[in-house]
């Protein structure tokens, strides 16, 4: 069927520096949200591919066969705290392999790294418009109280705009937000009823950014992780284990699992990741599954164009599996590989066929982020939309 009619080609983006993005994410200090400060887009690629290779074309099946085939799944805040902590000098005090010190500093840091609001925007997106509408009340006082606590809220959100203490923005101004709810619950009685009406409408707008706000912020409290190194591959790539935050995959679906060729672990449990740091962007690095790869073929069908892949090149035929990492003596390096070439199967991908035809004439993106990594489409056979992770980068 479509496994094995349907065919795509992928050509390896151009090779960019390793510091490429390094410091240039930056954080809104209103929205929350976290932006790339660049006139590149990213990823500007469709896959990431740890093996070592130019071009990448066969069936839909072999690309699900393929163990080094990944979709890259971007962690803006942990990116974030990365840039801030280069752009600081940060020098990590964990032991450990000092190349990847500020890498592992960071991973272990806990934040939220799945794509959910949390309540981390800031309180001013709710004040500073339902201070305008408490003017149409007459109620000078309020009004001045209003336009006092914004510029609190202001200077809060600029200045605790902070890895350390963006979290506590809301903690740190929640005192203030309740005692100007107070103030207008003792000026109720002197409203008249046209006065009334604008007042009820900014105990809504309280009400609202407390639910949607704090309220989201302490349930999704339990979504905080951080990550262990337990391996690290070559060309900054990390196997780590999760702490915290275990109910994540019951609440957005199984990750996948990495081939034991890649890991060298004899199972992959649902807290183990696959982290690279790629051009000084974190992402992490998710095995391709059916829905996503069919996506990317009905996108290919109804608007052409070249799809591209990273090339980590963490392994290579001289260096095919994590095994190989661990042998002593050139003998065993070679035996390794000849092992790996003899079981792949004869139509696997490793074996670079070449395309043979061009897929399209334009390869980039419109959008930062997510739009190539994460294909937004209809799935081709008629059912639900295939569950994708979107970002708001």
């Amino acid at each position: 069927g479509i496994m094995e009619i349907g065919r795509m080609s992928f050509s390896h983006v151009p090779k960019q520096d390793g510091n490429t993005y390094m410091g240039r994410t930056q954080r809104s200090c209103i929205t929350g949200e976290i932006f790339v400060a660049s006139p590149y887009n990213w990823p500007s690629f469709d896959l990431a591919d740890l093996f070592t290779r130019e071009h990448i074309h066969g069936c839909l099946r072999q690309f699900l066969e393929d163990n080094y085939l990944f979709f890259p799944v971007p962690m803006p805040y942990r990116t974030w705290i990365y840039h801030e902590a280069f752009l600081d000098n940060k020098v990590s005090s964990i032991n450990g392999n000092p190349e990847h010190a500020m890498v592992q500093d960071v991973l272990g840091t806990r934040c939220i790294d799945v794509d959910v609001a949390a309540g981390r925007w800031s309180p001013i997106m709710c004040y500073a418009p339902m201070v305008l509408i408490l003017c149409l009340t007459g109620d000078m006082v309020g009004v001045g109280v209003g336009i006092v606590l914004v510029l609190f809220l202001w200077f809060m959100s600029v200045n605790m705009n902070t890895p350390v203490l963006y979290g506590y923005l809301r903690i740190a101004t929640l005192p203030m937000r309740l005692a100007f709810g107070g103030i207008l619950g003792l000026q109720w009685a002197s409203y008249s009823a046209f006065a009334q009406f604008f007042a009820a409408m900014v105990l809504l707008g309280i009400l609202l950014d407390l639910i949607r706000g704090d309220l989201q912020e302490l349930l999704c409290f339990r979504m905080n992780c951080s990550y262990e190194i337990v391996k690290a591959l070559p060309e900054r790539v990390f196997i780590c284990r999760r702490h915290g935050a275990s109910h994540l995959e019951h609440r957005f679906g199984w990750r996948g699992r990495v081939a034991e060729s890649i890991t060298g672990l004899g199972a992959w449990n649902k807290d183990f990741y696959l982290i690279a740091d790629i051009n000084g962007m974190l992402a992490e690095l998710r095995p391709a599954r059916m829905e996503d790869m069919l996506g990317i073929h009905a996108e290919q069908c109804e608007q052409p164009r070249i799809f591209s892949f990273m090339g980590l090149k963490s392994f290579s035929f001289n260096c095919p599996t994590s095994g190989c990492l661990d042998v002593t003596t050139q003998a065993e390096l070679t035996e390794v590989c000849k092992k790996f070439k003899q079981s792949l199967s004869p139509d696997s991908l490793l074996h670079g066929e070449e395309p043979d035809r061009c897929m399209g004439p334009d390869s980039s993106t419109s959008d930062f982020w997510s739009e190539a990594a994460q294909p937004k489409v209809q799935s081709p056979i008629g059912s639900a939309p295939a569950m994708v992770i979107e970002t708001d980068f």
